[in-house]
């Protein structure tokens, strides 16, 4: 991510239902999100730094 401001973070489960969010720091260059509430399966992520969005598939194993 470019953006020069904080980031942030959603996690939807795949019927859309929103999870938890997080923001992050500008420049930071790892974020770490706490599953372990999360049954394993697949999640949705969307992380927005003000200047880009990415989407991306999340698999929680345990």
């Amino acid at each position: 991510m470019h953006g020069a401001g904080a980031t942030k973070l959603w996690l939807y489960d795949l019927r859309g239902i929103h999870l938890m969010e997080a923001t992050a720091d500008a420049g930071a260059q790892e974020i770490t999100v706490n599953t372990s509430t999360l049954t394993p399966g697949i999640y949705l992520l969307t992380v927005d730094d003000g200047m880009e969005q990415e989407r991306r598939t999340v698999v929680v194993i345990r």
